[in-house]
């Protein structure tokens, strides 16, 4: 990740014509899912010139960053990184200093965070039917339809705070607008900010 930032500024400076003055290097974010959350995670501990960071589905237990704008998720019945995985995204989020978002699908499970509805619409863990961890009943994961809209609309909002400075994406921040699929968690908004957010 940090090679291709390097070389996106290379592009940047001219090295491809198709991108010269036409990447913000000074508004990135490093985003990844599972084993990309991992890196994603270590990248920021590490590489100042990332502004911001998702990560969905996974979260190193020790971090040096913990002020970076973060946004993590997972799904509470996520039956690859398992509970211990959940409990590590968890803690990263109590632990953070700065503004800190965490999205936990309710009905979610790993794959819910992949295209893999689109390959079988029964997988498992985060696809079609499952059984819930703590009781094995059985149960629908969260669409697809409706665990893209709410992925991609705080991914969305999330950046154009955090990347672009659009402080009227921060009220949308603040609320659940899905509270029967997804526990939100906001926290390390400054209370100034978030009492009046346009600005």
């Amino acid at each position: 990740m940090v090679f291709l930032l390097d070389e996106m500024g290379r592009w940047n400076n001219g090295a491809d014509s198709r991108f010269a003055g036409r990447i913000d290097l000074s508004a990135v974010a490093a985003a990844g899912m599972s084993f990309g959350s991992y890196t994603a995670f270590r990248l920021v501990d590490t590489e100042p010139r990332f502004k911001a960071v998702i990560g969905m589905s996974g979260a190193l237990p020790e971090h040096a960053n913990l002020t970076i704008p973060a946004l993590a998720m997972i799904g509470t019945e996520d039956r690859t990184i398992g509970p211990k995985g959940n409990a590590d995204v968890r803690s990263y989020h109590s632990q953070h200093q700065g503004p800190a978002f965490l999205f936990e699908l309710k009905n979610g499970g790993h794959y819910s965070f992949t295209d893999m509805f689109k390959i079988n619409k029964n997988f498992g863990d985060g696809v079609g039917k499952g059984t819930q961890t703590e009781t094995n009943e059985p149960f629908e994961f969260t669409s697809v339809e409706r665990t893209y809209e709410a992925i991609n609309s705080v991914s969305v909002a999330f950046c154009g705070v955090y990347l672009k400075g659009e402080k009227g994406y921060l009220l949308f921040l603040l609320a659940n607008h899905w509270p029967d699929d997804l526990l939100w968690v906001v926290k390390g908004v400054p209370e100034a900010i978030a009492a009046n957010p346009v600005k």
